[in-house]
């Protein structure tokens, strides 16, 4: 796993966060699948992009959860299908997507 972990914050609990996660919509930013790999980490996939011009990505993200007042939300790169070693996802459309699923907020990026 190379790059950065963008870490987000969420009112919603890390139960309601997966719950979230599951209810796919024709609206949102990205067609996705994911499996869960433990109580509080998902591996998502991104397929498409919905909403900006992206060729056909296939970008893999480990999604850990940290329980506190509030969730906080790590996304981290782990691979992309064309073997870069860089997502094609830009940050911003990260953000869109966290926002519109999981109403969090950007706060930080850790290095890795």
């Amino acid at each position: 796993m190379t790059g950065n972990i963008y870490r987000y914050i969420t009112d919603y609990s890390i139960e309601d966060c997966m719950g979230l996660l599951a209810r796919k919509k024709i609206y949102d930013v990205y067609e996705y699948s994911y499996e869960k790999k433990a109580d509080d980490i998902l591996e998502i996939m991104i397929k498409e992009c919905n909403t900006h011009l992206c060729n056909n990505p296939r970008t893999c993200y480990e999604i850990t959860f940290e329980k506190g007042d509030k969730t906080i939300i790590n996304v981290m790169f782990v691979s992309e299908w064309y073997a870069l070693k860089v997502p094609i996802i830009q940050k911003k459309w990260m953000d869109e997507f966290m926002k519109q699923k999981l109403e969090a907020k950007y706060f930080e990026t850790l290095s890795n």
